[in-house]
């Protein structure tokens, strides 16, 4: 930022990102290439400073911080950061002359050119790979690519992989019981409907699990350990299907709550790394998948934009080693004492303390001669 205008890069900054906000996660930034900034004084309101050979400076204003804190909800520090980067950014766009001196938001103006340029490289890397769609899956699989699930509750009696003999023998007697104390109650369910596909790790007990963990209590546990869980629905790739990160099952366990395919319906006993377990199934929701073509087709502008995001992350990587960087050796002082409000954003901009006067020392008398004026201190503009 230049001068006194304080908003470009606000608005640069939401530029850039809304033209890389991908679903795949946040902005990767390579940190382990960067040079640190260096500190300076660079007079009052002045949080930052970033300057290159033969391109005019640019200094972010400690306002500027402000706004885009408040604006998009970040921290001090990260919103300082993206000031930075966004001043960096400014830079390139001149050195690369896109410089559109005709537009009175000049940082937006620069912002959008090197932006639009750097989706323009992302478009020109050719068609979208099947990998790159799998990294805009990680976030978007739920509505898009949702494999078959099985929902279900167990019983387990568990039970240590090198168990002894004897004590599996008595294991598999006691899952057997539960397994004849379920077998009614679940055939009882088995006209009942089954229960809303779960979309959170917060699931409602099923009627039938209510049922299941009342009988599981009044069996016999010959000193073993048996728990009754219900389980968020799996599928046969062996990872949960509810929204958010997918974690992995037993495959042993999920072969077979997979071999069940009604509601109601009671697996055998199933060994697995845990235990012995016997699955019921409370519900079995269809898949809901797209086409590798159709996926491609749809998701085509957030693949660019991932490989936008990363040519862009290199780009700043690199203007950080070619870039003097220097942040206000106050800065971090200064923002400390904004005040923040309940949702934890920027109220005001802190004021500059004003120098306290010193107490008048006694002195010879001297000749009076004009007074210099007081020098003011530097805005927002340019240091000298």
């Amino acid at each position: 930022m230049r001068g006194g205008s304080q908003r470009p890069w606000v608005f640069g900054w939401a530029v850039i990102t809304s033209l890389f906000v991908v679903a795949c996660g946040e902005r990767s930034d390579p940190a382990n290439t960067r040079v640190a900034p260096a500190t300076a004084a660079l007079g009052a309101g002045s949080a930052a400073r970033v300057s290159a050979e033969n391109v005019v400076p640019d200094v972010v204003a400690t306002s500027t911080v402000l706004d885009i804190a408040r604006e998009q909800r970040v921290p001090l520090v990260d919103a300082r950061d993206r000031a930075i980067s966004d001043a960096l950014f400014a830079l390139e766009a001149r050195r690369l002359k896109l410089d559109v001196s005709h537009e009175p938001d000049i940082a937006a103006v620069l912002a959008r050119r090197l932006a639009a340029d750097l989706l323009a490289q992302a478009k020109a890397a050719g068609p979208v790979r099947p990998d790159e769609l799998d990294v805009v899956l990680e976030k978007r699989w739920w509505d898009l690519k949702r494999p078959e699930a099985f929902f279900t509750v167990h019983g387990i009696v568990m039970l240590k992989p090198d168990a002894d003999p004897a004590v599996v023998k008595r294991a598999e007697a006691v899952a057997a019981a539960i397994r004849e104390a379920i077998l009614p109650i679940a055939d009882a369910a088995k006209g009942t409907p089954e229960p809303p596909q779960p979309a959170s790790e917060r699931i409602v007990l099923d009627s039938l699990t209510q049922s299941i963990l009342q009988a599981g209590q009044q069996i016999p546990r010959d000193g073993l350990e048996v728990r009754f869980e219900q389980l968020p629905p799996v599928a046969r790739d062996n990872y949960a299907v509810i929204p958010g990160p997918r974690h992995p099952y037993d495959p042993a366990f999920v072969a077979g709550a997979t071999s069940l395919q009604h509601r109601g319906e009671v697996s055998p006993p199933v060994r697995s790394q845990f235990g012995l377990h016997i699955i019921v199934l409370l519900g079995k929701y269809p898949a809901k998948e797209l086409s590798d073509a159709e996926l491609a087709t749809l998701l085509a502008p957030d693949v660019y934009d991932v490989r936008a995001r990363k040519i862009a992350d290199e780009l700043l990587a690199k203007l950080h080693k070619d870039t003097v960087v220097e942040i206000e050796k106050n800065a971090d002082a200064l923002l400390a004492q904004v005040r923040m409000d309940a949702g934890g954003l920027p109220i005001a901009a802190p004021q500059p303390s004003a120098p306290q006067p010193s107490a008048p020392q006694p002195s010879a008398p001297q000749p009076s001669a004009p007074q210099p004026s007081t020098p003011q201190p530097p805005g927002d503009g340019p240091a000298p």
